[in-house]
């Protein structure tokens, strides 16, 4: 296994999944609370488990679409990635 890139899993970093880790992760897996590329979140999507799991808990999808600009509307700021929150300390 690679190196896990800091901005793994992040809004619009890298691809949670481990074994991608694709820039512009844009798809929000509602049960990781993590982003997804494209293709691993139609992946995850996919799966008959996933997709039972998702709908009885969730009502959609369990990966669906990055809302542009939600991070910044829930949290007044801008989405945080992990390097920039080591800088001011442990999370």
């Amino acid at each position: 296994m690679g190196e896990l890139k800091p901005d793994k899993g992040h809004e619009l970093g890298s691809c949670n999944r481990t074994c991608c880790q694709r820039p512009g992760a844009d798809w929000f897996n509602h049960s990781t609370q993590a982003y997804y590329c494209r293709s691993c979140a139609e992946w995850l999507n996919s799966d008959p488990f996933n997709r039972d799991y998702a709908q009885r808990t969730y009502g959609h999808d369990l990966c669906t679409p990055r809302q542009p600009g939600a991070s910044e509307r829930a949290t007044g700021s801008r989405p945080r990635w992990r390097g920039d929150l080591q800088a001011k300390g442990p999370v």
